[in-house]
């Protein structure tokens, strides 16, 4: 018996957290019953090897907003083309901009088409209008609603009914490893070094330029500090050329997030995620599950909060961040990734969620 295939629309497959998210499902479900496809609409798919070893296929159609009628033709002729071979098509996004692919879906056949709230806002304001648009009608679009976590579904959905899906971490790749983390900081250079780390795509949202501003403040007062920043994005050059007019190139390693995120996070002494909003903020689980102590802003979901190990603060004020990560220096670290499993956040179990959630659609 052939499996059922299950059509992820987003924008493209970069290393960020939602795509994280959708290749941890599709590492963990039984491929044997449940296969993934990708429509996206940009050239950038850093899983490729990876999603064909799997059984999937990428399909790409033209930017949108951008190509706003390029992209509609064009993904008509993809359901055209696709009639008959999916049981479901799963929309992932930050805001309801996205959402007349369900029009063309469902015209070409497909009843079960599920829409899944990232985040729980939008810098762009015309995306904002068309977000509170969209939720007047999203419920005559799609059939199934589903949240990273509560805050993220109101945001997405309003009073539609909605189910959260725990955003799903491997344990196993983030249990802390002494061994490990001395051989990570070796083969950095950071071995007589206090690390604060970082991950998240180069974008607005995560805010690198306060996060740089409070770690030139540590350093008066901890010279011996260096930061991780690991990810992608369009402003990493942007965000390099501050670094070197600020003079500390020389503190600030810029790796890429197609590194092992969790060997690197072995390698850190705290953990920073200053952003102005998130959905959930996944990365912060996994530093959680190494047993960092992990500093967040207050505009990320309490739900991310699963150890004693987290400290929200606020993100108008960069001596508090100072403070704090100071304060953490003797943070005894230890292997936390029992919490998280206790939590409902390990993958195998969301995995198994997700595939009967397919199945019995």
């Amino acid at each position: 018996m052939k499996p059922i295939r299950i059509l992820h629309v987003l924008n493209g497959l970069y290393n960020g957290g939602t795509e994280s998210v959708i290749m941890n499902w599709y590492r963990n479900i039984d491929t044997s019953k449940v296969q993934f496809d990708f429509l996206i609409r940009t050239n950038c798919n850093v899983f490729a090897d990876e999603i064909e070893k799997l059984g999937g296929r990428v399909f790409i159609t033209p930017e949108y907003p951008k190509h706003y009628f390029k992209n509609k033709k064009e993904t008509k002729k993809f359901f055209e083309e696709h009639m008959g071979e999916y049981a479901a098509i799963h929309v992932h996004g930050n805001s309801l901009l996205y959402v007349n692919v369900f029009n063309i879906a469902k015209k070409y056949g497909i009843s079960n088409r599920i829409y899944h709230s990232h985040s729980i806002s939008t810098g762009n304001f015309v995306y904002r209008w068309l977000h509170q648009f969209n939720r007047l009608r999203i419920k005559k679009l799609a059939t199934h609603y589903l949240a990273c976590s509560e805050i993220a579904g109101r945001w997405g959905f309003g009073k539609v009914p909605f189910t959260v899906i725990n955003n799903g971490v491997d344990v196993s790749k983030f249990k802390f490893d002494k061994a490990k983390r001395q051989q990570v900081r070796e083969s950095l250079g950071l071995e007589d070094s206090f690390v604060c780390g970082h991950v998240g795509r180069f974008v607005p949202v995560k805010n690198h330029t306060f996060l740089i501003d409070v770690f030139k403040n540590l350093l008066q007062k901890k010279a011996d500090a260096k930061l991780l920043l690991i990810g992608n994005g369009d402003l990493k050059d942007e965000i390099k050329d501050r670094v070197n007019k600020m003079g500390l190139e020389d503190k600030i390693l810029f790796l890429d997030g197609t590194n092992d995120i969790g060997a690197l996070m072995q390698a850190m002494d705290v953990f920073l995620l200053p952003s102005k909003f998130e959905g959930l903020g996944i990365v912060a689980v996994e530093a959680q599950a190494s047993g960092l102590k992990v500093f967040v802003s207050d505009a990320v979901p309490k739900e991310v909060g699963l150890t004693e190990n987290i400290c929200f603060l606020p993100i108008d004020d960069e001596s508090i961040w100072v403070d704090e990560i100071l304060d953490a220096h003797n943070h005894e670290r230890k292997d936390e990734s029992d919490s998280i499993v206790r939590s409902g956040y390990e993958i195998k179990e969301i995995a198994k969620t997700i595939e009967n959630l397919y199945l019995n659609l």
